[in-house]
């Protein structure tokens, strides 16, 4: 390709970045045309019945129960409906992890098997999401890890906990959380494996309950603020709840049995076990108002604890609002959260429930009709999901390499399992400047983000996609057969069947000026690697 065609083509990728914040005029400055339209407005209508999904709304129903939509996904939505493709799924047994012997024991400090090891995690993780059948559980677990984290600690410690967390994410949340306080990698993490009766360890104790359970202040159904008279909002918990709660999980440790395959730091992928009686505090604890009587054992004080938050007022709306900003929509509504909360209260905490809830409801429904959109309906794609969304329209079998192979392009802003802190990847309560509008992901949205995104298209050369899997053909005959052809299939992978007017028109005039004497490879791919930086991919 000449040097004169890449710099009109770089021209117009800076013009598609430009149409990502609807700046139309620097667009038309910048490309000396005005075949990028205005965004305004679809294809053409989609009329959706009860009976007949739409190729839009099970396309987005899926971007919000799936790691993305494929062909083939689609057309089992479109097939099933709704809830019976959600039962299907709860049916599905859990992908795990299965860390291979080199990521379970390997030597530290070491330059070669030490980041093999690491190196590892992302790639088995994007492989899940690739390939994995139990798609709602593995966007659920994930869901559920982004306010739930564990990190840190060997390579062993963050496949371990994610297995934890799949095998329980769509079981009932008191289970889910019991499973959390016996994982070895949460007991590091937090430092309960620290905790006894002589020397106590507040932090588990404390996070459980601010940050996985109940929370800092107190809320209605709705999510909404309880405040007292003065308008001061009302805390959940006291510091004598967090030392009572700190003795009642007291006296964990790690499962050393010999018969278990040796591991660096931990036999993490066991539930911790009871260490000697004299390590727990057996004394008589109250814990938000519910008093645990003395002389219970370690696991009848941590089942009590477990019960105690679960049926706590606060959890339902807690858990239930973090659930739906992170499968449906960044900013839900009141009355979204409370149907959901009573759904959470009714089911017993039942969490296969309650996301059936979620991804059924009017308010996650209601975007389904691209002619009726709501501006409040919605989030941006972290950078995980703008990764495996991608994987997924591509068909591919595992994440596409960057070109030092690495998996780990977006270690900078969301490596996979492995949060930068306790609080996980966002904040839920993160707002958008000036407008002030919940919008958690956009927390992620910095240099970083930006510029991995933009290097996803120079990761698309043949032996990458090829070594990844990807199913690349359909692309390539399409590019050679015409430029409605491609554009229709770009549409109907990455867009929903309703590639914005701008961008398909864009897209169109570069297959018949600059590109039109390309390859069919060079076609599709320069293309993908600009379409994907338009905001239209960017959003759920």
């Amino acid at each position: 390709m000449s040097m004169k065609k890449i710099q009109r083509i770089a021209l117009w990728s800076m013009a598609f970045l430009l149409l990502s914040c609807n700046d139309q005029n620097a667009v038309q400055t910048l490309a000396k045309t005005d075949v990028f339209s205005n965004s305004d407005g679809q294809v053409s209508a989609v009329v959706n019945t009860p009976n007949a999904l739409g190729f839009y709304a099970a396309s987005r129903f899926l971007e919000q129960a799936s790691w993305g939509p494929t062909p083939q996904s689609v057309s089992e939505v479109r097939r099933l409906g709704y809830a019976a493709w959600i039962d299907k799924q709860l049916s599905q047994p859990a992908t795990l992890t299965n860390p291979p012997s080199y990521v379970i024991d390997y030597t530290a400090n070491d330059g070669v098997t030490e980041p093999r090891a690491y190196n590892w995690i992302p790639i088995r993780f994007f492989e899940m999401t690739a390939i994995g059948q139990d798609q709602l559980r593995q966007r659920v677990s994930w869901a559920l890890y982004n306010f739930i984290p564990a990190s840190n600690g060997s390579a062993i410690y963050r496949p371990s906990y994610y297995d934890f967390i799949q095998q329980n994410s769509l079981s009932s949340f008191d289970q889910l959380l019991k499973a959390v306080s016996l994982s070895p990698s949460m007991g590091f993490f937090l430092n309960n494996t620290d905790n006894t009766a002589s020397v106590p360890n507040e932090n588990f104790a404390r996070e459980v309950m601010q940050l996985f359970s109940v929370g800092l202040v107190q809320l209605n159904m709705d999510g909404s603020i309880k405040r007292d008279a003065n308008g001061v909002p009302l805390q959940t918990y006291s510091q004598a709840d967090v030392i009572d709660a700190t003795k009642a999980v007291s006296g964990w440790g790690n499962n050393w049995n010999k018969n278990l395959p040796k591991t660096n730091g931990c036999n993490c992928q066991v539930p911790m076990v009871p260490k000697d009686a004299s390590q727990h505090n057996s004394s008589s604890k109250k814990i938000l108002g519910t008093t645990i009587p003395a002389n219970q054992t370690t696991q009848q004080d941590l089942d009590a604890f477990i019960k105690i938050l679960v049926n706590h007022p606060n959890t339902a709306p807690f858990v239930s609002r973090r659930l739906i900003q992170n499968l449906v929509t960044s900013d839900p509504s009141p009355d979204y959260i409370s149907r959901i909360a009573k759904v959470f209260v009714d089911s017993k905490a039942d969490l296969s429930q309650v996301v059936k809830a979620i991804l059924l409801d009017t308010e996650a429904r209601v975007g389904d009709n691209p002619s009726a959109q709501t501006p409040r309906v919605g989030k941006i794609k972290e950078p995980i999901l703008i990764r495996t969304s991608l994987m997924r329209g591509l068909s591919c079998k595992t994440t596409i390499m960057s070109k030092n192979n690495s998996a780990q392009a977006d270690n900078a802003v969301q490596d996979p399992i492995n949060a930068p802190t306790v609080f996980g990847y966002v904040s839920p309560d993160y707002k958008a400047p000036v407008s002030l509008t919940n919008l958690p992901e956009q927390s992620l949205m910095n240099l970083s983000a930006f510029n991995n995104r933009n290097s996803l298209g120079y990761n698309f050369t043949l032996d990458n996609l090829q070594n990844a899997g990807c199913d690349i053909a359909p692309f390539l005959a399409a590019a050679q057969s015409a430029n409605a052809d491609l554009i229709q299939l770009f549409s109907e992978r990455f867009f929903r069947g309703r590639m914005p007017p701008a961008l398909s028109n864009g897209v169109n005039s570069l297959l018949s000026n600059d590109l039109a004497s390309e390859s069919a490879f060079n076609k599709v791919f320069y293309l993908l690697g600009l379409l994907i930086s338009s905001s239209a991919f960017g959003v759920v």
